[in-house]
């Protein structure tokens, strides 16, 4: 239950610092600004990442639950219609429910 509150757009935190995609976020940005002030942010970068310190884990024993869940070829893990809550059905009852809503007549087949 601890690990599904958290919802579907739950991420979990990276396991190392992304070095690479931060240098290269930093230098798109600074591509576009003029060249004294995109030095600077350049420098500031190189003295303030290798003081970074390595990200810690917002993981816990639930979320291998969630992941096994997720994983799962005989669930479907769906969000609700309200909140950011997630449902959790069979795949083969969430499939039978779909040809049934297929089959009314409020759908047609287009060419």
């Amino acid at each position: 239950m601890s690990a599904l509150k958290k919802g579907l757009k739950y991420a979990p935190s990276p396991q190392s610092m992304p070095f690479a995609d931060s240098v290269c976020g930093v230098e798109r940005a600074a591509h576009k600004m003029p060249s004294e002030i995109a030095e600077e942010i350049r420098r500031e970068t190189s003295r303030i990442l290798p003081k970074s310190k390595q990200p810690t884990s917002n993981m816990t024993r639930a979320d291998d639950y969630l992941r096994e869940l997720l994983n799962d070829p005989h669930l479907v893990v769906l969000p609700a219609d309200k909140g950011n809550a997630a449902v959790i059905t069979e795949r083969a009852d969430y499939s039978a429910k779909i040809r049934l809503m297929l089959e009314e007549k409020t759908y047609k087949k287009l060419s």
